[in-house]
């Protein structure tokens, strides 16, 4: 069984719990609770990283929370990752199987209660900017890593900077994080579904994809222009990457 590091990103404290840019620390606690793995916690087990942790070695299987503010999440994200990778890569691995990264973040070009499953290398951030500091750290382009998107749509009509972010910085309303804590099943059945090697149908109503090139994206002419990401009212340059 393969050996998989779920992380999610978003922005970090009470004032951003449960907004919809903090879609994906949502889901990663919903998946937490439903598999019935112990709470997240601030753990020594990766030292010198921050970010609430859990894992069990039975399942193979960890779980971290991104403790930064989502355009500053790359260093903290990446150095997690490899410290982890590293633990894995000390033990034996009988299935051939190599660790996979999976990153839980929100996607506002899909509905809410829906989710995209896309595993690549040289992945395009398509403008969101938690993806976009992880992916500029070293080495990390090149890396081969499951993106789980957690739909918080539908976007606003305007496409405005300051509409966008006023949007994606309210917190959820009780039936938005109903729906988004109610998939929690279905991902957690995906995520065993990559442990096994098994990966490629239908997601959440989602084609989930390989990573395409742009001459394929051309190719299948695709009417949505990748969606547009601005900084946040309140904190300009940390908070908000929609």
């Amino acid at each position: 069984m393969r050996a998989v590091f779920i992380a999610s990103l978003g922005n970090p404290g009470s004032t951003y719990a449960h907004t919809l840019h903090s879609a994906g620390h949502t889901l990663l606690e919903a998946i937490v609770s439903y598999a019935g793995f112990p709470t997240l916690s601030v753990s020594k087990q990766l030292t010198g990283t921050k970010g609430r942790y859990t894992y069990s070695d039975a399942q193979s299987v960890a779980f971290w929370e991104s403790p930064d503010y989502m355009n500053d999440g790359g260093p903290g994200l990446a150095t997690a990752w490899r410290k982890w990778f590293s633990s894995q890569r000390a033990q034996d691995n009988e299935t051939g199987l190599e660790p996979r990264l999976i990153v839980v973040h929100d996607e506002l070009e899909l509905p809410c209660g829906k989710y995209s499953v896309k595993t690549g290398a040289g992945a395009s951030a398509r403008g969101h900017n938690g993806l976009k500091s992880f992916l500029g750290m070293p080495n990390m382009k090149q890396l081969q890593f499951t993106r789980i998107g957690v739909g918080i749509g539908p976007r606003p009509l305007s496409r405005e900077p300051d509409q966008v972010a006023k949007y994606v910085l309210k917190k959820m309303t009780g039936e938005q994080k109903h729906k988004i804590e109610g998939i929690a099943g279905e991902v957690w059945k995906e995520i065993e579904k990559i442990q096994r090697g098994e990966e490629g149908a239908k997601k959440g109503g989602v084609q989930s994809v390989k990573q395409q090139s742009k001459k394929e994206r051309k190719e299948r002419g695709s009417s949505h222009p990748p969606p547009t990401r601005e900084t946040a009212p309140e904190d300009p340059a940390r908070a908000s990457s929609v």
